[in-house]
């Protein structure tokens, strides 16, 4: 904390005694209401430190637990340098008439070919980007020290490519990516092992929470909480039935979880 923060911290804390110590004289801390409120806090408080016991139980996994896991994740731990042409699929100025879907195809599958019998792959972007009308800045083709998380999920099997291959196109709904390993390498682990066991302790810390979870179901009394709502089904764009978690991106995550708690009944 900053010295301002320090000394605000202390002048409210000056405040809260002077002001419960009112309380305090008013006898409102044996008051039901106080104790009941009181009893909820500690409860949450409690849920905190648990957490925080398990986070610090796992804080510092084994040699042997993180040499397990590079060995069995070594392909997370690549690093390669790439090249990368990104070939717009959609027009940016208003003159320019958007390709057919064959089109399309055939103009990405000529560039990839151009790029195989050796074109240049700076010259190949910014044609690509000229075609639609894109005259700001071309982004770079070089990814210099580039891990799988570092590009999208579906594109990162260009790290199993041998050096100097050339990957199929990558298509969404904006762009399309073709790619070029130079050179690939695995980082060692000993500048890989913090990440490591940060990654352990966060995975035994949701396996942990998951289990206190499923351990307890609370019972609800119907008659006053009103019986359980049936989850309504999902549904796609045309009506259809949606696969539950279809439309939301898979998460990359590796923050510590945290047990949920209901907000207090009394604020």
């Amino acid at each position: 904390m900053t010295t301002d923060a320090r000394r605000n911290f202390a002048m409210q804390y000056g405040k809260i005694l002077a002001f419960s110590d009112q309380a305090r004289a008013l006898g409102l801390e044996n008051e039901p209401r106080f104790k009941e409120i009181m009893q909820f806090v500690k409860n949450q408080l409690l849920v905190e430190a648990l957490n925080e016991h398990f986070s610090n139980e796992y804080a510092n996994p084994s040699d042997e637990k993180i040499e397990a896991y590079y060995k069995e994740n070594g392909a997370k731990f690549q690093q390669a340098d790439l090249q990368r042409v990104i070939i717009p699929t959609q027009p940016a100025a208003a003159e320019i008439t958007k390709p057919t879907d064959a089109e399309q195809k055939a103009y990405i599958d000529k560039v990839r070919q151009q790029w195989v019998n050796g074109a240049d792959p700076a010259t190949l972007q910014k044609d690509a980007f000229a075609r639609m009308g894109l005259t700001g800045s071309v982004p770079d083709v070089n990814l210099k020290d580039h891990t799988p998380g570092m590009i999208p999920q579906e594109q990162q099997s260009v790290f199993s490519l041998k050096p100097g291959d050339i990957s199929q196109p990558f298509v969404d709904t904006g762009a399309a990516y073709i790619y070029k390993l130079v050179t690939v390498k695995e980082k060692p682990l000993s500048e890989v092992k913090a990440q490591i066991a940060k990654t352990i302790h966060d995975q035994m810390m949701r396996e942990k929470i998951q289990e206190l979870t499923e351990s307890v179901k609370p019972a609800l009394n119907d008659a006053y909480f009103g019986p359980e709502k049936q989850p309504e089904p999902m549904t796609g764009a045309n009506g259809a039935p949606q696969q539950p978690g279809s439309d939301h991106p898979q998460a990359n995550s590796s923050e510590t979880p945290a047990a949920s708690q209901p907000a207090s009944p009394h604020k």
